[in-house]
C-alpha cells in the first residue's frame, strides 16, 4: 500500500509497478488526485484517478475539523471554489 501516492514521481510508480508485476503481487495506491503532484516528473496518480472515472473510490467525510463550516470550507478549497 502506497499512502500519499499523488506525491510519488511517475518514475517511482513505474519502478514500483514493475516490481509488483514481477512478484505477481498487488499494489494499492492511496492519495488525493487534487493534491500537488510530485516535485519530480509526476501526475500519474491523477491520471489513474481520471481514467477510473466514477469507479475510483473516494472518501467523502472530513474528520480533521469539528466545526461544520470548517469541513465545508476545506472541501471548497480542495475543489477550487472561490467562495471558500
Amino acid at each position: 500500500m502506497v499512502d500519499e501516492a499523488s506525491l510519488a514521481s511517475t518514475f517511482a510508480l513505474d519502478e514500483l509497478m514493475s516490481a509488483v508485476l514481477d512478484a505477481q503481487a498487488k499494489v494499492v495506491l492511496v492519495g488525493d488526485g487534487a493534491q500537488l503532484s510530485s516535485v519530480d516528473a509526476g501526475g500519474m496518480f491523477r491520471t489513474f484517478v481520471r481514467e477510473r472515472g466514477e469507479d475510483a473510490p473516494t472518501l467523502a467525510d472530513v474528520r480533521r475539523f469539528k466545526a461544520a463550516w470548517e469541513k465545508e470550507a476545506s472541501l471548497g478549497v480542495r475543489c477550487g471554489t472561490n467562495a471558500a
